[in-house]
């Protein structure tokens, strides 16, 4: 199953929780966070190095939303990978399954 973590804005979730989450859950990384009234979003990650050279660049003001995939639907690939956009104004990451959706190809967060 994937994991949610919410980064708090002044706070760093520690390095060996991210280490961990990056073995546990292999499938992608994706982060996304809020700031100057804007949503940014940094996802299809599959490196853990790379993973902290982008989160270091979020603004420590910023609250960000951190997910880690341990595919249950769809390849893994970048375009499965968390964070996903609903609007111009909203993001969504996952932990779960979403029932009746997903497919080989297409995770069930992407489709939803």
């Amino acid at each position: 199953m994937c994991l949610a973590i919410f980064q708090p804005p002044g706070k760093k979730v520690p390095l060996l929780h991210l280490q961990r989450a990056s073995i546990w859950n292999p499938h992608g990384m994706g982060f996304s966070y809020a700031h100057n009234g804007q949503l940014h979003v940094v996802k299809g990650l599959f490196h853990l190095t790379k993973f902290l050279v982008e989160l270091k660049k979020v603004p420590e003001s910023a609250p960000v939303m951190i997910h880690f995939r341990a595919a249950s639907h769809g390849l893994v690939t970048q375009e499965n990978c968390h964070t996903f956009w609903i609007d111009k104004s909203h993001t969504v990451i996952h932990n779960g399954m979403v029932p009746g959706m997903g497919s080989v190809t297409q995770s069930d967060t992407r489709e939803f």
